[in-house]
């Protein structure tokens, strides 16, 4: 089955690369942006995917709208789960740092 960090590994690497409608080099540039790298993003997807990772109470319904005018509902639902997993991610590593520094 694997160690947890394997397969928390494997998912992330899922959700860049598997089929799906947004290209996977934009998944993996939104996934990247959202885990705290430096990385172009398409002028529409930047200022979204930046609200998804660092404050995604706050998307509203008028940018999922501005978004849907030039990209498919999948599409900004797939912005939306990477930006939110590279999020994840980010946090996910800052804690492992953290644990590592006490041992």
């Amino acid at each position: 089955m694997g160690s947890r960090a394997d397969r928390w590994d494997g998912f992330v690497e899922h959700v860049q690369s598997a089929p799906a409608t947004l290209p996977a080099d934009i998944r993996r540039s939104i996934f990247e942006a959202a885990s705290g790298g430096a990385t172009a993003l398409p002028d529409d997807l930047g200022p979204f995917v930046d609200t998804v990772a660092r404050h995604a109470h706050r998307v509203t319904d008028d940018q999922v709208a501005t978004l849907t005018e030039s990209r498919s509902e999948d599409e900004v639902f797939e912005a939306t789960v990477v930006a939110a997993v590279g999020a994840a991610d980010r946090r996910l590593r800052a804690v492992q740092r953290v644990l590592e520094e006490r041992e």
